[in-house]
């Protein structure tokens, strides 16, 4: 239903409505490879040089939601630390459990903004398997990823 509502409405209104439209053409004749060219191209998206096109295609993939993740946990070996951040930020909003092996794994990453998001999408997840990783991350040198790590123990120590 939700395909970049937000981008309809504003400038990438006429893509987000394509990317919509083609979704829910494959999905409705089963075309499993349409499905396939549309996330890929929603990942592609990820690394635009436009932060709007970046969040609507980031919000497209969190509305497709199971089978964007497979293509989402690859991005997060992506070259650009923008798409690895985004891609990290969206499985996060999937809460898909096999997410967490991917996003305890960039915790480590070079830049400190895919960790940060790494952090806070296991937060989301709420897997117990990201508590001792998180507290590891507790000693990152980085403030903004100690505080993620922080953020994203708390839901998960409740379990």
């Amino acid at each position: 239903e939700w395909l970049g509502r937000e981008a309809v409405e504003r400038k990438h209104g006429r893509v987000a409505l394509l990317v919509q439209r083609c979704w829910a053409t494959s999905v409705a004749a089963e075309d499993s490879e349409a499905r396939r060219i549309v996330v890929d191209a929603l990942i592609a998206a990820l690394g635009d040089a436009e932060a709007e096109v970046r969040w609507s295609a980031a919000w497209a993939l969190v509305a497709i939601g199971a089978p964007a993740v497979a293509p989402l946990i690859a991005a997060l070996g992506n070259v650009e630390a923008g798409v690895r951040r985004s891609a990290a930020w969206a499985l996060g909003e999937i809460k898909d459990a096999r997410a967490v092996e991917p996003l305890v794994a960039a915790l480590g990453d070079a830049d400190a903004e895919a960790r940060r998001s790494a952090a806070e999408a296991l937060g989301e997840i709420g897997d117990a398997h990201a508590v001792e990783p998180l507290a590891a991350a507790l000693g990152d040198a980085d403030e903004d990823v100690r505080r993620s790590a922080a953020g994203a123990l708390e839901p998960v120590m409740d379990l």
